[in-house]
């Protein structure tokens, strides 16, 4: 299994070939939807700088479930209407996370 974390977005890439993207960051489906504050500019600037962070909290997220093709498959998987599930709580987010953990190979509609 693989973490991969960027300002926000995250990646769990499971033993069978499975990625969950959790994304919480400006632009997500989530409480920090319009939180530009947690955009990264570069600047030489400090004054700029004191405002930049890479913490980002939120109550909830946005995520993805995709196939080791590369193919948003979390409509699929959840029975959701998007190709991303977004406003995610944290007890819903683990139930999702053993869900994808669970699944068997390459074939979405095995579990």
């Amino acid at each position: 299994m693989k973490l991969i974390t960027d300002k926000g977005h995250c990646w769990i890439t499971f033993d069978n070939g499975y990625t969950l993207s959790i994304f919480n960051g400006y632009g997500s489906y989530s409480d920090n939807h319009f939180n530009n504050r947690y955009i990264i500019y570069p600047s030489n600037d400090r004054e700029i700088d004191k405002y930049v962070t890479q913490k980002v909290e939120s109550s909830n997220c946005e995520i993805a479930i995709i196939n080791s093709d590369g193919d948003l498959i979390t409509n699929d998987i959840l029975q959701c209407d998007d190709s991303v599930k977004g406003y995610v709580d944290i007890n819903e987010l683990v139930e999702i996370i053993n869900k994808v953990n669970n699944l068997k190979g390459n074939d979405s509609n095995e579990s």
